[in-house]
């Protein structure tokens, strides 16, 4: 008999193809997956599938926080008491756990009782890697530990574009051959990115430094990427667009920071423009970033960094090992079980100059990092779609 699987809630495959990889898994596992969208009340449009049925949950934040106390309360008490009368109904409950907290840390006290109420009612609990199973049972007070399952974090390999090549990359973003980082992805303030500057600035001064020019730039209207220069005077000349430019001694490595600013803090986004302000080499290009020009910044990248302050999984890392990056993070949840000291500069994360001798690490093996990035594809691979579904399915029996 077929099961039926409903992921709830259903996220957007142009932002994260995670759930669409995850539903052609487990086709191979005789699993039919229905997506929902979010819906403060769900539970008739579960009931009205045949059983088996599994109530597949993934973020949670949408239920259970709101802007106030009051709303946050009103909706966690509906969303359990959904699941209850589910649980009763004889739907199977399982949740994948990739955060175990919203990142605004927003009534944190509440959150955690009604996720731990939520645990109790799963039938089961996927994370994504087995260093995390202790933190996890410890934050969600799960006395029963045997309803936690390991199933890893899928790759991206094929997901995206990948057709332009590493020259042609760097020509089209005015890149020499010195080192370059890369941060990608929604500048938020968990993810470390001032401190990553910090980090970088450290780093920058050197017996070879020399003159260069900073630039924080937007897409030019034609919708490509052209030289710095170019870029710094004619941009801002046809839009009017106000474009910073220092002249700074520095070092030759580049750090290109690549993602929208989150808009819900002007606190952090000035803090963030000022830092790119004051960091030498450093672009800002702060926007969002369409799938299909995904693959020139990763191409463009010596290696990868993710400056992570609290993390449990990362969907970003298994994205840029797909594209064969060298990466640069702290050993902090489930990277801990996805990267290895072979193909990355791992470092521990209270320790103030992890993330600067990382760094500096990755400039003086700077010829090794083609190699750590083809190491770092190669342990991708491992963790294809197919696999993972086999795994879920077998999680859904439980």
């Amino acid at each position: 008999m077929t099961t039926t699987a409903i992921f709830f809630p259903q996220g957007s495959d142009d932002n994260n193809p995670y759930q669409k990889e995850l539903a052609n898994g487990l086709k191979g596992g005789g699993v039919f997956v229905q997506g929902m969208s979010y819906r403060k009340f769900f539970i008739r449009d579960v009931l009205r599938y045949e059983k088996p049925v599994v109530l597949h949950l993934h973020w949670l934040h949408s239920f259970l926080v709101r802007t106030t106390i009051a709303k946050s309360l009103m909706g966690s008490a509906i969303f359990v008491t959904q699941l209850t009368l589910l649980k009763l109904a004889g739907v199977k409950i399982v949740w994948t756990v990739h955060n175990l907290k919203n990142h605004d840390n927003q009534h944190l006290k509440l959150e955690r009782f009604f996720t731990s109420v939520v645990a109790r009612l799963c039938n089961s609990i996927i994370v994504h890697g087995d260093s995390v199973k202790g933190e996890v049972a410890e934050a969600l007070r799960l006395k029963n530990t045997d309803k936690l399952h390991t199933v890893p974090h899928g790759n991206y390999i094929g997901c995206y574009p990948n057709e332009r090549s590493r020259e042609s990359a760097r020509a089209q973003l005015s890149l020499t051959s010195h080192p370059t980082f890369l941060f990608l992805g929604l500048i938020r303030p968990y993810k470390g990115v001032i401190e990553l500057m910090d980090a970088f600035s450290a780093i920058a001064h050197s017996p070879e430094a020399y003159e260069s020019e900073k630039y924080s730039i937007g897409r030019h209207q034609s919708g490509k990427h052209q030289s710095e220069e170019h870029q710094s005077k004619e941009y801002l000349a046809n839009t009017g667009t106000k474009v910073n430019v220092t002249k700074t001694l520095s070092s030759k490595a580049k750090l290109l920071i690549v993602g929208r600013i989150w808009s819900e803090d002007i606190e952090f986004q000035n803090q963030v423009l000022t830092k790119v302000e004051e960091t030498p080499n450093v672009t800002l290009i702060s926007e969002f970033i369409p799938d299909e020009e995904l693959q020139l910044y990763f191409n463009a990248c010596d290696a990868v960094v993710f400056p992570y302050k609290d993390i449990l999984t990362s969907g970003a890392v298994l994205l840029a090992m797909s594209f064969g990056k060298a990466c640069i993070a702290p050993r902090l949840g489930c990277i801990q079980d996805t990267l290895d000291d072979e193909g990355s500069f791992l470092y521990e994360a209270g320790d103030p100059k992890g993330l600067i001798d990382s760094l500096k690490q990755a400039v003086e093996v700077k010829a090794d990092l083609t190699k750590k990035g083809e190491h770092n594809l190669k342990l991708a691979k491992q963790f294809h779609w197919k696999h993972i579904g086999e795994l879920t399915a077998v999680v859904y029996k439980f």
